[in-house]
């Protein structure tokens, strides 16, 4: 499944470029030269992989399937290297919680890496643009038994390589600020991390997907 995104996402990208290839000289006249570019977005995400349930009850099982979907905020900042490309460094956060009467779970995963950004051609509407992106993909579970009979937590964190891929539609409102969909893929596999458990560290070995499919809205900011 994860071999399938990929090979999309870089399907997409090469598209992308050949396409500002064949129209590099087309509505110029809209273009707003700057050398710098800021974004910022929010949107929901959903992991791709199963959240393994305990069995046990809708009340411990609850908050652990939670995890799989929660809120996306991300920030970019990149530098112009010509008209239409663009090389930075992209920050992107995902996190969820639950609770019951019985756990808490609380789910985090950061990804931060340089990216390069391919943005099409402006038009009165707006443009489109594609962005690829390598680097650090860190995760950080937490699970807390609520009963007064108990008094256990177990935490889990570790790090992996993770490949981000996104595309965007931007819609001009002036010449420096645009906002409008995005959809993005982050792909990343867990393989060992650091348990804790009442104060007591372990490494353990893993097999934990990382990978998910996000949608939001995103603003940007020429300077």
């Amino acid at each position: 499944m994860e071999k399938r995104y990929l090979v999309f996402a870089v399907l997409l990208f090469v598209l992308q470029v050949f396409g500002q290839n064949q129209s590099s000289n087309s509505n110029q006249k809209f273009k707003k030269e700057s050398k710098i570019q800021f974004s910022a977005g929010y949107g929901y995400g959903w992991l791709t992989g199963n959240i393994q349930k305990t069995g046990l009850g809708p009340l411990i099982d609850g908050p652990i399937s939670s995890m799989s979907s929660g809120g996306v905020f991300n920030a970019n900042l990149y530098f112009n290297v010509s008209s239409n490309i663009a090389i930075g460094l992209k920050y992107d956060r995902y996190s969820s919680s639950g609770s019951s009467s019985v756990i808490s779970t609380r789910y985090k995963t950061i990804f931060i890496g340089p990216s390069l950004l391919v943005s099409g051609q402006d038009s009165r509407i707006g443009h489109l643009s594609t962005e690829l992106a390598l680097g650090y993909l860190g995760n950080e579970q937490s699970f807390s038994v609520l009963t007064s009979e108990f008094n256990e937590s177990l935490s889990l964190e570790g790090s992996t390589f993770g490949f981000f891929a996104g595309m965007a539609y931007h819609f001009r409102v002036t010449d420096q600020f645009s906002i409008g969909p995005e959809v993005k893929v982050i792909l990343g596999k867990l393989t060992r991390g650091t348990q804790t458990e009442n104060g007591r560290q372990t490494t353990v070995e893993l097999d934990e997907g990382l990978s998910r499919i996000d949608l939001g809205v995103t603003a940007k900011l020429r300077f």
